[in-house]
Protein backbone atom coordinates (compact mmCIF):
# COMPACT_ATOMS: atom_id res chain seq x y z
CA UNK A 1 0.00 0.00 0.00
CA UNK A 2 1.30 3.36 -1.06
CA UNK A 3 0.57 4.76 2.31
CA UNK A 4 3.31 2.39 4.05
CA UNK A 5 5.89 3.74 1.74
CA UNK A 6 5.91 6.79 3.54
CA UNK A 7 8.23 7.32 6.26
CA UNK A 8 6.95 9.44 8.57
CA UNK A 9 3.21 8.16 8.13
CA UNK A 10 4.70 4.70 8.97
CA UNK A 11 6.75 5.57 12.12
CA UNK A 12 3.72 7.66 13.23
CA UNK A 13 1.22 4.19 12.49
CA UNK A 14 4.20 2.01 14.72
CA UNK A 15 4.33 4.20 17.66
CA UNK A 16 0.41 4.81 17.62
CA UNK A 17 0.08 1.19 17.31
CA UNK A 18 2.24 0.12 20.40
CA UNK A 19 0.48 2.98 22.61
CA UNK A 20 -3.07 2.67 21.75
CA UNK A 21 -2.52 -1.75 22.54
CA UNK A 22 -1.49 -0.59 26.06
CA UNK A 23 -4.08 1.78 26.44
CA UNK A 24 -6.87 -0.30 25.62
CA UNK A 25 -5.75 -2.97 28.07
CA UNK A 26 -5.53 -0.09 30.73
CA UNK A 27 -9.05 1.02 30.05
CA UNK A 28 -10.84 -2.88 30.25
CA UNK A 29 -8.52 -3.26 33.53
CA UNK A 30 -9.83 0.28 34.90
CA UNK A 31 -13.14 -0.47 33.96
CA UNK A 32 -13.44 -3.63 35.36
CA UNK A 33 -11.20 -2.95 38.74
CA UNK A 34 -13.49 0.28 39.54
CA UNK A 35 -16.85 -1.87 39.00
CA UNK A 36 -16.10 -4.91 40.88
CA UNK A 37 -14.32 -3.00 43.90
CA UNK A 38 -17.54 -0.67 43.99
CA UNK A 39 -20.54 -2.32 41.97
CA UNK A 40 -21.86 0.81 41.60
CA UNK A 41 -22.72 2.63 38.48
CA UNK A 42 -22.15 6.13 39.26
CA UNK A 43 -17.90 5.14 39.78
CA UNK A 44 -18.02 3.36 35.88
CA UNK A 45 -19.69 6.96 35.31
CA UNK A 46 -17.06 8.64 36.85
CA UNK A 47 -14.21 6.69 34.73
CA UNK A 48 -15.58 8.09 31.71
CA UNK A 49 -16.30 11.21 32.73
CA UNK A 50 -12.60 11.44 33.42
CA UNK A 51 -11.73 10.27 30.71
CA UNK A 52 -13.86 13.00 28.62
CA UNK A 53 -14.25 16.13 30.89
CA UNK A 54 -10.63 17.17 29.81
CA UNK A 55 -11.69 17.92 26.52
CA UNK A 56 -14.00 20.34 27.37
CA UNK A 57 -11.71 22.11 29.82
CA UNK A 58 -8.83 22.00 27.88
CA UNK A 59 -9.62 21.89 24.69
CA UNK A 60 -9.28 25.04 22.83
CA UNK A 61 -6.07 26.09 24.56
CA UNK A 62 -4.43 22.47 23.38
CA UNK A 63 -5.87 22.99 19.97
CA UNK A 64 -3.76 26.42 20.01
CA UNK A 65 -0.75 25.26 21.50
CA UNK A 66 -0.56 22.48 18.42
CA UNK A 67 -0.83 25.19 15.98
CA UNK A 68 2.04 27.51 17.87
CA UNK A 69 4.48 24.77 18.93
CA UNK A 70 6.30 22.05 16.66
CA UNK A 71 3.73 19.17 16.43
CA UNK A 72 6.82 16.31 16.43
CA UNK A 73 7.58 17.76 19.81
CA UNK A 74 4.34 17.23 20.90
CA UNK A 75 3.37 14.25 19.67
CA UNK A 76 6.85 12.58 22.02
CA UNK A 77 6.13 14.39 24.89
CA UNK A 78 2.61 13.41 25.12
CA UNK A 79 3.75 10.07 25.15
CA UNK A 80 6.86 10.41 27.38
CA UNK A 81 4.80 12.38 29.83
CA UNK A 82 1.69 9.19 30.17
CA UNK A 83 4.66 6.64 30.01
CA UNK A 84 6.14 7.91 33.31
CA UNK A 85 2.55 8.83 34.80
CA UNK A 86 1.55 5.30 34.40
CA UNK A 87 4.68 4.06 35.98
CA UNK A 88 4.21 6.25 39.00
CA UNK A 89 0.99 4.72 39.39
CA UNK A 90 2.02 1.27 39.11
CA UNK A 91 4.74 1.87 42.32
CA UNK A 92 1.39 3.16 43.82
CA UNK A 93 -0.81 0.11 43.10
CA UNK A 94 2.22 -1.73 44.12
CA UNK A 95 2.57 -0.34 47.62
CA UNK A 96 -1.73 -1.04 48.22
CA UNK A 97 -1.96 2.99 47.90
CA UNK A 98 -4.58 3.46 45.03
CA UNK A 99 -8.40 3.34 45.61
CA UNK A 100 -11.11 4.27 43.16
CA UNK A 101 -10.97 8.04 43.12
CA UNK A 102 -6.82 8.12 42.56
CA UNK A 103 -7.58 5.65 39.89
CA UNK A 104 -10.37 8.64 38.85
CA UNK A 105 -7.83 11.07 39.08
CA UNK A 106 -5.30 9.22 37.05
CA UNK A 107 -8.07 8.65 33.90
CA UNK A 108 -8.33 12.18 34.56
CA UNK A 109 -4.89 13.18 33.55
CA UNK A 110 -3.90 10.99 31.07
CA UNK A 111 -6.69 12.22 28.67
CA UNK A 112 -5.47 15.65 29.96
CA UNK A 113 -2.29 15.15 28.22
CA UNK A 114 -4.61 13.46 25.36
CA UNK A 115 -6.16 16.57 24.71
CA UNK A 116 -2.45 17.71 23.32
CA UNK A 117 -1.37 14.62 21.11
CA UNK A 118 -5.05 13.86 19.16
CA UNK A 119 -4.77 17.11 17.71
CA UNK A 120 -1.62 16.99 16.95
CA UNK A 121 -2.36 13.53 15.03
CA UNK A 122 -5.38 15.25 13.06
CA UNK A 123 -2.75 17.79 12.47
CA UNK A 124 -0.21 16.54 11.22
CA UNK A 125 -2.00 13.45 9.13
CA UNK A 126 -2.66 16.01 6.12
CA UNK A 127 1.14 16.69 5.72
CA UNK A 128 2.74 13.31 5.61
CA UNK A 129 0.00 11.99 3.20
CA UNK A 130 -1.66 13.17 -0.33
CA UNK A 131 -4.68 14.83 -0.23
CA UNK A 132 -6.33 12.09 -2.27
CA UNK A 133 -5.11 9.54 0.52
CA UNK A 134 -6.71 11.51 3.75
CA UNK A 135 -9.86 8.83 3.99
CA UNK A 136 -7.17 5.77 3.68
CA UNK A 137 -4.84 7.24 6.10
CA UNK A 138 -7.64 7.92 9.08
CA UNK A 139 -8.93 4.22 8.14
CA UNK A 140 -5.58 2.51 9.12
CA UNK A 141 -5.39 5.17 12.22
CA UNK A 142 -9.11 4.01 12.34
CA UNK A 143 -7.95 0.57 12.01
CA UNK A 144 -5.06 0.59 14.62
CA UNK A 145 -7.17 1.90 17.41
CA UNK A 146 -9.92 -0.68 16.90
CA UNK A 147 -7.48 -3.50 16.49
CA UNK A 148 -5.78 -2.62 19.95
CA UNK A 149 -9.23 -2.64 21.31
CA UNK A 150 -10.19 -5.96 19.52
CA UNK A 151 -6.73 -7.52 20.73
CA UNK A 152 -6.37 -4.61 23.81
CA UNK A 153 -9.71 -6.08 26.39
CA UNK A 154 -8.86 -9.29 25.48
CA UNK A 155 -5.86 -9.74 26.89
CA UNK A 156 -6.76 -6.99 29.45
CA UNK A 157 -9.31 -9.67 30.89
CA UNK A 158 -7.18 -12.32 31.16
CA UNK A 159 -3.93 -10.28 32.83
CA UNK A 160 -6.70 -8.97 35.47
CA UNK A 161 -7.81 -12.59 36.10
CA UNK A 162 -3.66 -13.36 36.64
CA UNK A 163 -2.25 -10.03 37.59
CA UNK A 164 -2.84 -7.44 39.96
CA UNK A 165 -3.45 -3.92 38.54
CA UNK A 166 0.35 -2.81 38.77
CA UNK A 167 1.40 -4.89 36.02
CA UNK A 168 -1.80 -3.55 33.61
CA UNK A 169 0.08 -0.08 34.65
CA UNK A 170 3.68 -0.94 33.68
CA UNK A 171 2.90 -2.54 30.45
CA UNK A 172 0.53 0.61 29.40
CA UNK A 173 3.51 2.76 30.49
CA UNK A 174 5.96 1.07 28.79
CA UNK A 175 4.06 1.22 25.79
CA UNK A 176 3.81 5.07 25.97
CA UNK A 177 7.61 5.16 26.27
CA UNK A 178 8.09 2.53 23.00
CA UNK A 179 5.74 5.33 21.19
CA UNK A 180 7.76 8.15 22.12
CA UNK A 181 10.52 6.75 20.75
CA UNK A 182 9.54 5.69 17.99
CA UNK A 183 7.73 9.12 16.84
CA UNK A 184 11.49 11.38 17.70
CA UNK A 185 12.30 9.82 13.94
CA UNK A 186 9.01 11.50 12.58
CA UNK A 187 9.73 14.77 9.89
CA UNK A 188 7.85 17.22 9.64
CA UNK A 189 8.04 20.73 7.87
CA UNK A 190 8.60 24.32 10.00
CA UNK A 191 4.78 25.47 10.84
CA UNK A 192 4.23 28.40 8.37
CA UNK A 193 1.39 29.90 10.56
CA UNK A 194 1.12 33.28 11.08
CA UNK A 195 2.16 33.72 14.83
CA UNK A 196 -0.30 36.24 16.82
CA UNK A 197 -0.78 36.18 21.09
CA UNK A 198 -2.26 33.50 22.73
CA UNK A 199 -5.47 34.16 22.84
CA UNK A 200 -5.75 36.13 19.61
CA UNK A 201 -5.05 32.67 17.90
CA UNK A 202 -7.93 31.14 20.01
CA UNK A 203 -10.63 34.01 18.82
CA UNK A 204 -9.67 33.29 15.57
CA UNK A 205 -10.21 29.54 15.66
CA UNK A 206 -13.45 30.31 16.74
CA UNK A 207 -14.16 32.76 14.11
CA UNK A 208 -13.78 30.04 11.70
CA UNK A 209 -16.73 28.97 13.39
CA UNK A 210 -18.52 32.38 12.70
CA UNK A 211 -17.57 32.62 8.91
CA UNK A 212 -18.40 29.10 8.20
CA UNK A 213 -21.58 27.64 9.81
CA UNK A 214 -21.63 24.25 8.17
CA UNK A 215 -18.74 22.81 10.72
CA UNK A 216 -20.35 24.53 13.60
CA UNK A 217 -23.51 22.83 12.85
CA UNK A 218 -22.26 19.12 11.95
CA UNK A 219 -20.25 19.30 15.07
CA UNK A 220 -23.20 20.25 16.87
CA UNK A 221 -24.79 17.43 15.38
CA UNK A 222 -22.56 14.93 16.43
CA UNK A 223 -22.40 16.37 19.92
CA UNK A 224 -26.19 15.54 20.24
CA UNK A 225 -25.27 12.26 18.57
CA UNK A 226 -22.50 11.08 21.30
CA UNK A 227 -25.39 12.40 24.39
CA UNK A 228 -27.25 9.25 23.27
CA UNK A 229 -25.06 7.02 22.06
CA UNK A 230 -22.17 7.00 25.40
CA UNK A 231 -24.47 5.42 27.57
CA UNK A 232 -24.18 2.23 26.22
CA UNK A 233 -20.46 2.10 27.46
CA UNK A 234 -21.37 2.83 31.13
CA UNK A 235 -23.03 -0.71 31.24
CA UNK A 236 -21.13 -2.86 29.63
CA UNK A 237 -19.66 -4.16 32.41
CA UNK A 238 -23.32 -4.43 34.24
CA UNK A 239 -23.84 -7.32 30.92
CA UNK A 240 -21.32 -8.72 31.83
CA UNK A 241 -21.36 -9.44 34.67
CA UNK A 242 -25.11 -9.45 35.90
CA UNK A 243 -27.28 -10.00 32.85
CA UNK A 244 -25.20 -12.68 30.54
CA UNK A 245 -22.58 -13.77 33.70
CA UNK A 246 -19.51 -13.71 31.73
CA UNK A 247 -16.73 -12.05 33.81
CA UNK A 248 -14.21 -9.88 32.62
CA UNK A 249 -14.02 -12.33 29.73
CA UNK A 250 -17.31 -11.17 28.93
CA UNK A 251 -16.50 -7.55 29.39
CA UNK A 252 -13.12 -7.87 27.07
CA UNK A 253 -15.68 -9.61 24.42
CA UNK A 254 -17.96 -7.25 24.30
CA UNK A 255 -15.76 -4.43 23.70
CA UNK A 256 -13.43 -6.04 21.24
CA UNK A 257 -17.11 -6.62 19.47
CA UNK A 258 -17.67 -2.94 18.88
CA UNK A 259 -14.00 -2.62 17.92
CA UNK A 260 -14.56 -5.57 15.36
CA UNK A 261 -17.03 -3.49 14.35
CA UNK A 262 -15.17 -0.44 13.20
CA UNK A 263 -12.02 -2.11 11.39
CA UNK A 264 -13.80 -4.10 9.53
CA UNK A 265 -15.11 -0.98 7.64
CA UNK A 266 -11.70 0.88 8.03
CA UNK A 267 -10.53 -1.76 6.24
CA UNK A 268 -13.31 -1.36 3.61
CA UNK A 269 -12.81 2.56 3.38
CA UNK A 270 -8.90 1.73 2.71
CA UNK A 271 -9.95 -0.78 0.33
CA UNK A 272 -12.74 1.17 -1.64
CA UNK A 273 -11.09 4.05 -2.75
CA UNK A 274 -14.08 5.42 -4.83
CA UNK A 275 -15.79 8.43 -3.77
CA UNK A 276 -18.52 8.32 -1.65
CA UNK A 277 -21.94 10.60 -1.47
CA UNK A 278 -21.22 12.55 1.82
CA UNK A 279 -24.53 12.85 2.90
CA UNK A 280 -25.44 9.01 3.32
CA UNK A 281 -22.43 8.24 5.36
CA UNK A 282 -23.84 11.33 7.83
CA UNK A 283 -26.95 10.24 7.99
CA UNK A 284 -27.47 6.61 7.60
CA UNK A 285 -25.39 5.10 10.08
CA UNK A 286 -27.33 7.38 12.96
CA UNK A 287 -30.11 5.21 11.75
CA UNK A 288 -28.58 2.25 11.64
CA UNK A 289 -26.89 2.92 15.26
CA UNK A 290 -30.84 3.64 16.85
CA UNK A 291 -32.49 0.66 15.72
CA UNK A 292 -29.28 -1.36 17.22
CA UNK A 293 -29.62 0.30 20.32
CA UNK A 294 -33.35 -0.76 20.43
CA UNK A 295 -32.41 -4.23 19.99
CA UNK A 296 -29.62 -4.61 22.43
CA UNK A 297 -32.04 -3.01 25.21
CA UNK A 298 -34.36 -6.00 25.09
CA UNK A 299 -31.46 -8.22 26.08
CA UNK A 300 -31.47 -10.71 23.26
CA UNK A 301 -28.73 -12.88 24.60
CA UNK A 302 -24.76 -12.47 24.53
CA UNK A 303 -24.29 -13.89 20.87
CA UNK A 304 -26.85 -11.57 19.11
CA UNK A 305 -25.20 -8.38 21.49
CA UNK A 306 -22.12 -8.76 19.82
CA UNK A 307 -22.86 -9.24 16.44
CA UNK A 308 -24.95 -5.94 17.12
CA UNK A 309 -22.22 -4.30 18.94
CA UNK A 310 -20.45 -5.31 15.97
CA UNK A 311 -22.93 -3.06 14.10
CA UNK A 312 -22.76 -0.44 15.78
CA UNK A 313 -19.20 0.35 15.74
CA UNK A 314 -19.01 -0.36 12.10
CA UNK A 315 -21.67 2.58 11.73
CA UNK A 316 -19.56 4.69 14.37
CA UNK A 317 -16.21 4.07 12.14
CA UNK A 318 -17.96 4.94 8.63
CA UNK A 319 -19.32 8.41 10.56
CA UNK A 320 -15.75 9.44 12.17
CA UNK A 321 -13.70 8.39 9.73
CA UNK A 322 -15.84 10.49 7.06
CA UNK A 323 -16.55 13.35 8.68
CA UNK A 324 -12.42 13.59 9.87
CA UNK A 325 -11.21 13.04 6.41
CA UNK A 326 -13.96 15.99 5.05
CA UNK A 327 -12.72 18.68 7.88
CA UNK A 328 -9.03 17.46 6.79
CA UNK A 329 -9.58 18.47 3.51
CA UNK A 330 -11.88 21.80 4.21
CA UNK A 331 -10.40 23.55 7.38
CA UNK A 332 -7.34 25.58 6.48
CA UNK A 333 -3.93 23.65 7.73
CA UNK A 334 -2.82 26.68 9.99
CA UNK A 335 -6.27 26.09 12.50
CA UNK A 336 -5.90 22.16 11.80
CA UNK A 337 -4.97 21.95 15.73
CA UNK A 338 -7.37 24.79 16.96
CA UNK A 339 -10.14 22.97 14.99
CA UNK A 340 -9.46 19.88 16.51
CA UNK A 341 -9.61 21.19 19.93
CA UNK A 342 -12.94 23.12 19.56
CA UNK A 343 -14.70 19.50 17.97
CA UNK A 344 -13.31 17.84 21.21
CA UNK A 345 -14.90 20.89 22.82
CA UNK A 346 -18.20 20.87 21.43
CA UNK A 347 -18.35 16.52 20.71
CA UNK A 348 -17.31 15.72 24.22
CA UNK A 349 -19.46 18.66 26.46
CA UNK A 350 -22.13 16.35 26.70
CA UNK A 351 -20.53 13.31 27.16
CA UNK A 352 -20.11 14.40 31.11
CA UNK A 353 -23.51 14.87 31.10
CA UNK A 354 -24.75 12.13 29.43
CA UNK A 355 -22.50 9.23 31.95
CA UNK A 356 -23.85 11.04 34.85
CA UNK A 357 -27.35 10.66 33.79
CA UNK A 358 -26.79 7.10 32.48
CA UNK A 359 -25.51 5.98 35.82
CA UNK A 360 -28.09 7.97 37.51
CA UNK A 361 -31.05 6.57 35.32
CA UNK A 362 -29.72 3.07 35.27
CA UNK A 363 -29.52 2.75 38.87
CA UNK A 364 -33.57 4.29 38.98
CA UNK A 365 -35.16 2.78 36.16
CA UNK A 366 -32.59 0.24 34.95
CA UNK A 367 -29.82 -0.23 31.67
CA UNK A 368 -32.44 -1.55 29.24
CA UNK A 369 -34.90 0.99 29.53
CA UNK A 370 -32.30 3.39 28.92
CA UNK A 371 -30.68 2.16 25.78
CA UNK A 372 -33.71 1.98 24.29
CA UNK A 373 -34.98 5.52 24.67
CA UNK A 374 -31.40 6.06 23.60
CA UNK A 375 -32.31 4.40 20.60
CA UNK A 376 -35.37 5.72 19.63
CA UNK A 377 -33.96 9.68 20.37
CA UNK A 378 -31.31 8.35 17.58
CA UNK A 379 -33.33 7.39 15.06
CA UNK A 380 -35.45 10.49 15.73
CA UNK A 381 -32.34 12.74 15.43
CA UNK A 382 -31.48 10.61 11.91
CA UNK A 383 -34.42 11.81 10.99
CA UNK A 384 -34.31 15.62 11.44
CA UNK A 385 -31.43 15.17 9.91
CA UNK A 386 -32.15 13.99 7.02
CA UNK A 387 -34.54 16.68 6.58
CA UNK A 388 -32.75 19.65 7.70
CA UNK A 389 -31.14 22.17 5.12
CA UNK A 390 -28.25 22.19 5.89
CA UNK A 391 -27.93 18.85 5.58
CA UNK A 392 -29.77 18.72 2.72
CA UNK A 393 -27.02 20.94 1.48
CA UNK A 394 -24.32 18.19 1.26
CA UNK A 395 -25.97 15.95 -1.18
CA UNK A 396 -23.87 15.54 -3.98
CA UNK A 397 -20.66 16.29 -2.55
CA UNK A 398 -18.08 13.41 -1.99
CA UNK A 399 -15.08 12.60 -0.26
Amino acid sequence: MRLFRGRNFLLLWCGQLVSLLGDSIHHVAVMWWVYNATGSFNATAAIMIAVSLPYVLFGPFSGTLVDRLDRRSILVGSDLARGGLLLLFALLAYRGLLDTWSVVLLTFCLSSIATLFNPAVFAVLPSIVQREDLVAANSVHEFSIELSKVIGPAIGGLLMAAYDLHMLFIINGLSFILSGISECFIRLAPSEAERHEFFEDIRQGFRLFREDGRLFELILFFGVLNLFTVPLLVFIPYFAKDVYVRGAVGLGLMESAISIGLMAIAVTLTLWRREKDFKKVVIVPPLIIGCCYLVVGRLPGFSSTLILLAIIGASIGLLNISMIAYFQRIVPAAFLGRFMGYLNVLVFALQPCSYFLAGLLGGWVGPSVVLTSCGALICLLGLFAWWFPRFKGLAGQTI
